[in-house]
């Protein structure tokens, strides 16, 4: 809800509640007031490889909201650079496949993953890091990267690529069409055409003079 009904059914019953929530950065303090941080939002859950939340991810419900996707404020356990949503799930598919998809958002992760394509995992919310190669490394030596079909998605799928290209990791890019995201796409041709092979392009390194 848009409204900062959390906070207001606290004061009311669990006062104690509301600075551990400050903490946990549910609620801001603004004008001596808590707000919910994540009013208006649709909440996704943050797992750790041992399937334990440790932190929340959100997403505007309007266009009217600021900031479309937040997180939860980083703590010593949670630290948006080192995190990757879905992996608990996608290091299952190991005995399965030996192939990782990557995507920008938690709403195409869970397109995909609701489509059979369980092996999909995104960052969150922040540019892609040497943490983020060194997670991946341990699952995968290959990775189809899959972002907003774009400018902005293209330049920074290319920005992965050779970070995970520098890391030892095989990265091919699936390029989408102009405006177009994974959760759009794969509703459209479904998971069969969406992980054929004539979709991708392979991305090397300029050689060194």
């Amino acid at each position: 809800p848009e409204k900062m009904e959390l906070s207001f059914d606290l004061k009311s019953t669990l006062m104690d509640m509301l600075p551990f929530l400050e903490k946990t950065g549910l609620t801001i303090v603004k004008d001596s007031e808590n707000i919910d941080r994540f009013r208006g939002r649709v909440i996704f859950p943050i797992k750790s490889l041992t399937d334990k939340i440790f932190a929340l991810g959100v997403r505007a419900l309007s266009k009217t909201i600021f900031a479309k996707y937040i997180n939860s404020p980083e703590t010593e356990f949670y630290k948006k650079g080192r995190q990757l949503f879905n992996l608990n799930n996608a290091k299952d598919e190991r005995s399965l496949t030996d192939e990782v998809i990557i995507v920008e958002g938690y709403m195409d992760v869970i397109s995909l993953y609701s489509a059979g394509i369980k092996n999909v995992i995104a960052v969150s919310g922040t540019a892609f890091t040497k943490r983020h190669v060194n997670h991946i490394r341990r699952l995968t030596s290959k990775v189809y990267l899959c972002y907003d079909g774009d400018t902005a998605g293209v330049n920074a799928s290319l920005k992965a690529g050779y970070s995970l290209l520098k890391g030892g990791v095989e990265p091919l890019i699936i390029l989408l069409p102009n405006g177009v995201d994974p959760d759009e796409w794969i509703k459209k041709i479904g998971p069969e055409e969406f992980i054929s092979p004539v979709s991708y392009t392979h991305l090397t390194l300029p050689t060194k003079a």
